[in-house]
């Protein structure tokens, strides 16, 4: 609403004089800056707007759409107030929540109130995790000591899979097809079908074949389903596809039902690019597949410097705020311990993905239906099958390994796992806390969510409390042998991690990392002094070409605020 009530505010004042001066806006552009991620509600929101000044501003101006989260919408507010010319060439959208304006769980950090980037919570949960997993074993990537070949294994492996193929196919292409859901969570559900639909899961996580073979093919199929409504109701099925629109505005395309009738064989095109783009990807990979997998076998900790590099560096472009870079570092310690503990860090990430939708859902049902949204047939057979869905789930449950006294499940040092607990209670305390004094559109989906999840929590921590082996019980420390038990804990790695966001903070990015890809090669990996250098300058130089080229932003520390530095190191 407030996105809505920010814009009109603007068409009054500035499509009023619009009028008057037709020819001013002959053949020019006009930029809309909206402080949200594509795909989203307020992005529908603005485009239905759009629509109406496409139509009413004298002229015929091609009018695109620049999204620019961070702060709430503040961040897009400052860019329109100091960047902007004033000549109604740019208009600001500002951010909101879904129901009122009111934030929630920001404490009181700008930063906070537009939510944390979809990009940071996926690597802290996954990308983190696994290369400290891999760390503490000191060995490679890969367990077999060389690389043979499969390709045509591959090829056989797909077809004897064919009918997964087509099932993940189909889903890809309908989660596709809704608008703002898209890939971030396709992949997932897919991988949660595979799993489901196998009689023997007790090869997933440990290389079955179909836990890729699933995710694949929904991944390439989602993105076919993203052009529906892109081209047929101009609305972007996902982040890229966002970009396509605008590039299509930008050519004098606009996409619609009328698309269909004028440019049929535009849409063709598009289709069949598609197709093919698809199918040149598959043999570039083919190509490329050997020369890569080699990475697997190379001892990782002469790997994992840089990879940690390329996070932070992918982490810094969801919005490019120091605190994109903290908050990785902050999830990234939960999404290990997760792991750790047994805790569904897939179900975490689609939950995530999922919350904002959810939101604006629950509060738009509520909001015009009252609590009778419940009695509605829709509604019901909904909660229906959700009911079906966790009694199948119940049935289907893969077999798990017995209960043993000295196993990962024994109720053996339990603190560690307590303490998590603990912190997991005390974060839904909070936000039961927090959100107490909102308006009730505003409260009732963290609300409903928090106190579910700690009722939950206190059932778990009851069986918690018994002094038997208990599958609510897990530490992975217990699985390690004698033999290949870590030499450094996760504490040891945590530091690591926050030393390079240490080096960082007092270099900048690229001289920072010049440092940390130094002393991690030098002294964690055991390279020679003078191959770490050589190594950290080659990381330098390839990501600063990479940054001049596509005009790329790096975070800058305390030497750049005091020191004047040549580029890149500026």
């Amino acid at each position: 609403m407030k996105t809505v009530l920010s814009s009109l505010l603007l068409l009054a004042v500035i499509v009023t004089p619009v009028f008057a001066q037709a020819p001013f806006y002959q053949d020019k552009t006009i930029t809309v800056v909206l402080g949200g991620p594509p795909a989203g509600s307020a992005d529908l929101r603005t485009r239905a707007v759009v629509n109406i000044l496409r139509k009413h501003i004298p002229g015929n101006p091609t009018i695109v759409i620049q999204h620019m989260g961070g702060g709430g919408g503040r961040q897009a507010a400052n860019h329109v107030y100091n960047s902007a010319k004033p000549d109604g060439l740019t208009l600001g959208s500002m951010g909101a929540a879904p129901a009122t304006a009111e934030e929630r769980l920001s404490f009181g950090m700008m930063y906070l109130s537009d939510g944390i980037p979809l990009v940071i919570v996926g690597l802290a949960m996954f990308a983190i995790p696994e290369m400290v997993d891999v760390l503490r074993k000191r060995t490679t990537i890969s367990s077999v000591p060389e690389l043979g070949s499969g390709t045509l294994r591959g090829f056989r492996e797909t077809l004897s899979h064919k009918w997964l193929v087509v099932r993940c196919s189909s889903l890809g292409v309908l989660i596709g097809a809704l608008p703002g859901l898209g890939g971030s969570v396709t992949n997932w559900v897919a991988y949660g079908h595979a799993v489901q639909t196998a009689k023997d899961r007790s090869s997933f996580g440990k290389g079955d074949i179909r836990g890729v073979i699933g995710p694949e093919a929904s991944n390439n199929a989602d993105n076919g389903g993203a052009l529906i409504p892109t081209l047929m109701f101009g609305i972007p099925g996902s982040a890229s596809m966002a970009l396509f629109l605008a590039a299509l505005v930008l050519i004098g395309v606009e996409p619609g039902i009328g698309m269909m009738e004028r440019h049929l064989d535009l849409t063709f095109i598009i289709v069949w690019s598609l197709a093919i783009a698809n199918v040149i990807g598959a043999g570039i990979c083919l190509v490329l597949a050997k020369p890569i997998a080699r990475l697997t076998i190379v001892p990782f900790a002469r790997v994992a410097p840089f990879m940690f590099v390329i996070v932070f560096f992918a982490a810094y472009q969801a919005s490019r705020a120091w605190e994109d870079l903290i908050a990785l570092f902050v999830l990234g310690i939960v999404g290990m311990y997760m792991k750790r503990f047994g805790w569904s860090r897939p179900a975490f990430l689609i939950g995530f993905v999922l919350s904002l939708q959810l939101d604006a859902s629950v509060y738009q049902s509520i909001q015009v239906y009252g609590m009778s949204f419940l009695e509605r047939r829709g509604v019901q057979v909904i909660l229906a099958l959700i009911v079906v869905s966790i009694f199948v789930a119940a049935r289907m449950k893969p077999h798990r390994e017995p209960l043993v006294a000295e196993g990962p499940h024994a109720p053996v040092n339990k603190s560690p796992q307590a303490i998590f607990l603990g912190l997991l209670v005390a974060a839904c305390l909070y936000t039961i806390y927090d959100v107490w004094h909102l308006n009730f559109l505003g409260k009732v989906f963290p609300m409903s969510i928090a106190l579910v999840t700690l009722a939950l929590l206190v059932a778990a921590a009851v069986l918690f409390s018994r002094n038997r082996p208990d599958y609510v019980f897990f530490d992975s420390e217990r699985e390690w042998g004698d033999e290949d038990k870590p030499v450094h804990s996760d504490l040891h790695f945590q530091g690591w991690i926050l030393a390079l966001l240490a080096a960082i903070g007092v270099f900048g990015y690229m001289l920072g990392i010049f440092v940390y890809v130094t002393v991690f090669l030098g002294m964690k990996a055991g390279s020679r002094w003078l191959h770490a250098i050589v190594g950290a300058l080659g990381a330098v130089t390839v990501l600063s070409i990479f940054g001049h080229f596509l005009a790329l932003e790096y975070p800058r520390g305390l030497l750049q605020s005091v020191a004047s530095l040549p580029w890149p190191f500026n």
